[in-house]
């Protein structure tokens, strides 16, 4: 069909159509455009603000773990430090009081074998002892029956005693009793079977008969016995020279009047003492042989100090014998029990180089004491002891007897032939987590402070000897290939540290074991030694190392940062995802958070996405993606680097939603449009009748002229458009052409009437004609 041959109304309608909605349908999806863009555009500037936002409290929140990790590690060294300084100063102190009474010692026992009263005694004890069993004039029988008696002391009570102190051990009474010749029975008996007072009191007697011997007893004796107490040694032995005889005993064991030399205990370190002394060959020398078990003390570790006695005489120096004191067990131990400034588990103990104590132990007295090392043969085989003994002193975290981390200060202990070494011992858990005012640790409450799960202190061959949360990881050791957190992302970041020069190793989340196999992360930092404090017990950690802290991060905190959903309407969120493409906090499926995702699979629980690729790659950007359940969502994203480690950070909203005020809007416009299309119809409706009708009149009328040839049809047209003036052309053309016809019609009448005359006239012609004819024909004929 062409367009001419459409209808004018149809034509109008189009037209106005055309002209009004077309331009409205432009507009608006320009506008619609325009919005979606900007709407975007303003969606893309807030969530890439949203997410510089988090990532800058996220790099904030990884930036104060390394800052707590450092002044973590500042506090340990600083509180390991002060507790060295204390732990010398003490272990000093400590060393000073005890050379100091050493020294004592022997100046007391040099002065003792110069009394003039105790060279006159070693005259004469030697000369009364053989004739103790004269004057109390004992024969054979008096012998036999007083060895009797004085064994079935030594099987009785002194053997029930034995057995009491060693555990049921029967003693070898035999073996020594045996060995004892008449004169120590005799002696024996009056003084110690025949003694009134119990075992242990019997250097009360003074004098138990009227012999010589007897009587220079209860002239020596009394002073001795007041020397012994006031300076507290265990007996006090004078010994005589050629024989080796025990002269004089103040405390009255079983070594009184038996030799040195060739009797039951002169293989003792009683009888080793006497035999250094007894070689000396100039008085003031000093011997000191060091603590052993010693069989008449019941197999109490002994020890002993001796010097030569000797007088001046006109053929020279005489050597008379020889002065031995036994040591105080109880003196050692006095000094070494005195526990100021050690705090609830810190001690002081003495090692001889037999790696056998010298003192008892304050933390587990019962087990591991001076006795019990020597009963049971007990070696404290141990960084600290070894370090000592070797002529080194220092400082450090080492494990002590009880297999506990302490930490220690040592330092060797020499005087004359002994070389001990004196050790000062905190646990380290109270050495560096000290507790405050109302008991709590110092180092729970920094881990509670600073909203972390966990916090370790390691030793660096793996032992977890602190931990705030005491899980089952407390007290393992992370490094032993056989426990069975050794493969756990803990064990792996404290190898890391012993190994990295780094200040701070991280070790990404992991399901970890102790925590019920839910996934963990760690930080940990190594405590390097200074190197003015190495030293020998140092030796075997890694780069000098002497503890790794760790901390292990909690989940909520990063969830807190990332759930906060200001600005992110009803669909938005943000989230972490880890390089493995699993998420490290929750998002809004309850199916993929940082449980669900280890837990579970990527494709099911994580979060493989184009934004996260990307991210991953190092690229930041914003734009409308695919999210992990295949919604369309605008997204940002970026990579945020997390220690050593690189994280996706995504910031995402659901297309639907950030594009609603769009669709509203077109909506809104499409409504608008209907109403304006409506409106224009109308209008264009309205005109067009306007225009059309009366054309369609004049048409129809001149329709009606044309068919029914009726010119006195009238057009119903009235206005003055053009239209009007056309219908009143036509109206006058019509009245002219009707006035023309009328005109025709009375000259047609007239030109009938004329017609109707000429043709009356005609047929009168005619029939003259007619008439004239026939004349004719009649004159013709």
């Amino acid at each position: 069909m062409r367009l001419q041959d459409v209808p004018m109304q149809r034509k109008l309608v189009g037209s106005f159509l055309l002209v009004g909605c077309v331009p409205a349908i432009l507009l608006t999806l320009v506008s619609l455009i325009v919005a979606i863009f900007s709407l975007s555009s303003s969606t893309y500037e807030q969530l890439t603000g949203l997410r510089q936002a988090k990532q800058r409290q996220l790099d904030n929140y990884f930036s104060e773990q390394r800052n707590d990790l450092q002044v973590l590690s500042k506090t340990v060294e600083s509180f390991q430090q002060a507790a060295d300084e204390k732990l010398s100063a003490i272990m000093e102190a400590k060393k000073v009081t005890l050379l100091d009474y050493l020294n004592s010692v022997r100046s007391q026992l040099l002065d003792f074998a110069k009394r003039p009263k105790i060279i006159e005694a070693m005259w004469d004890l030697p000369q009364y002892f053989p004739s103790y069993v004269v004057e109390n004039r004992w024969n054979e029988e008096d012998l036999r029956q007083r060895r009797e008696k004085l064994q079935s002391y030594w099987e009785e009570e002194f053997g029930e005693r034995y057995r009491q102190l060693n555990d049921g051990k029967d003693p070898e009474i035999e073996k020594y009793f045996s060995q004892l010749d008449d004169y120590t029975i005799a002696l024996q008996y009056s003084y110690i079977a025949n003694n009134p007072n119990p075992m242990g009191f019997k250097d009360e007697l003074d004098k138990p008969d009227e012999t010589a011997y007897s009587r220079l007893h209860e002239q020596l004796h009394p002073s001795i016995r007041s020397f012994l107490r006031e300076f507290g040694y265990y007996d006090i032995f004078l010994v005589e020279t050629e024989e080796g005889r025990v002269v004089y005993s103040t405390f009255k064991e079983l070594n009184f009047g038996t030799s040195l030399i060739d009797g039951p205990f002169a293989e003792s370190s009683l009888g080793r003492i006497f035999q250094q002394a007894n070689s000396a060959e100039l008085p003031g020398q000093f011997f000191i042989e060091d603590f052993a078990p010693y069989w008449p003390g019941f197999e109490a570790p002994a020890a002993f100090v001796a010097a030569p006695i000797f007088e001046m005489t006109i053929s020279g120096l005489t050597k008379l014998g020889v002065v031995i004191f036994q040591f105080p067990v109880d003196k050692f131990k006095s000094v070494m029990s005195d526990r100021s400034g050690l705090g609830q588990t810190g001690e002081t103990y003495l090692v001889g180089s037999d790696l056998r104590f010298r003192s008892d132990s304050f933390l587990d007295p019962l087990n591991f004491s001076m006795e019990v090392s020597f009963r049971e043969f007990l070696e404290l085989d141990t960084a600290p002891v070894r370090s000592g003994l070797g002529g080194e002193s220092g400082v450090g975290v080492s494990r002590n007897y009880l297999n506990e981390y302490v930490l220690s200060a040592w330092s060797p202990l020499v005087f004359e032939d002994l070389k001990w070494v004196m050790v000062s011992e905190m646990n380290v858990s109270e050495v560096l987590n000290p507790l405050d005012a109302s008991g709590a640790e110092f180092y729970k409450n920094f881990s509670e402070l600073n909203e972390y799960y966990d916090l370790f202190l390691i030793h660096p061959d793996g032992e977890i000897f602190y931990t705030a949360a005491r899980e089952a990881d407390y007290q393992t050791n992370i490094l032993n290939p056989f426990d069975r957190f050794a493969d756990s992302s803990l064990g792996r970041v404290v190898r890391q540290a012993l190994l990295s020069p780094e200040d701070v190793v991280f070790a990404d989340f992991q399901p970890y074991g102790p925590k019920g196999n839910i996934p963990a992360a760690f930080i940990s930092r190594p405590i390097r030694y200074d190197a003015s404090r190495e030293n020998s017990a140092n030796q075997g950690l890694s780069f000098g190392i002497q503890i790794v802290v760790a901390l292990q991060l909690s989940d909520s905190t990063l969830n807190e940062v990332m759930l906060q959903r200001t600005g992110l309407g009803e669909t938005g969120e943000s989230y972490l995802v880890g390089p493995d493409f699993k998420l490290r906090t929750s998002t809004r499926d309850p199916n993929r958070n940082l449980i669900t995702s280890f837990s579970g699979d990527v494709a099911l629980n994580g979060a493989d996405t184009k934004p996260v690729q990307l991210a991953l790659d190092g690229q930041s950007d914003t734009g409308l993606y695919q999210n992990y359940n295949g919604d369309w969502v605008l997204a940002s994203f970026s990579p945020i680097e997390v220690h050593d480690q690189t994280w996706a950070l995504v910031t995402e909203i659901q297309a639907s939603e950030a594009l609603r005020p769009v669709w509203i809007l077109g909506l809104v416009v499409l409504l608008l449009l209907l109403g304006v299309v409506a409106l224009v119809v109308q209008l264009a409706l309205f005109f067009s009748r306007n225009i059309t009708k009366p054309v369609s009149e004049t048409a129809l009328a001149l329709q009606t002229i044309a068919e029914e040839q009726d010119l006195t049809v009238q057009v119903g047209v009235e206005q003055q458009d053009e239209i009007g003036q056309m219908a009143e052309s036509m109206r006058q053309m019509v009245s002219q052409l009707n006035g023309a016809l009328q005109h025709v019609e009375w000259s047609s009448r007239q030109v009938q009437q004329e017609s109707s005359v000429l043709e009356s006239t005609g047929r009168q012609l005619a029939e003259q004609s007619s008439s004239q004819a026939v004349s004719l024909e009649e004159i013709s004929s």
